[in-house]
């Protein structure tokens, strides 16, 4: 009798072992999914990031070409406005020598 309690108590505790097992089995597999269903997220999340990322960077691009475009003007104008004012300084230094050349004539 005492063979059979102790094939009994072996038995039951192999069974309960062996349900242990199962049960850590299918919570692995349920973690597996959870983690594929994370990376795939993750991913999703990634290539949202990315396309928002070239969207702000492509905003930027245009901003920083207007922004130079805008400065490239402003600097045109004011070599043309210093251009002109070479050219005028210069018409009277001539004006002036000339005036006085005349006035030496005289």
């Amino acid at each position: 009798m005492t063979e059979s309690r102790d094939v009994n108590w072996e038995a039951r505790y192999l069974d309960a072992i062996e349900a242990r097992l199962g049960s850590l089995e299918q919570g692995q597999a349920a973690l597996r999914a959870e983690v594929v269903a994370l990376r795939a997220e993750v991913k999703q999340d990634i290539g949202a990031l990315r396309a928002e990322v070239k969207q702000d960077a492509g905003a930027l691009r245009a901003e920083v070409k207007g922004e130079i475009g805008a400065f490239r003007s402003e600097m045109r104008q004011e070599l043309r406005a210093l251009h002109r004012q070479i050219w005028g300084l210069a018409a009277g230094i001539v004006l002036a020598v000339i005036s006085v050349w005349l006035k030496d004539l005289a």
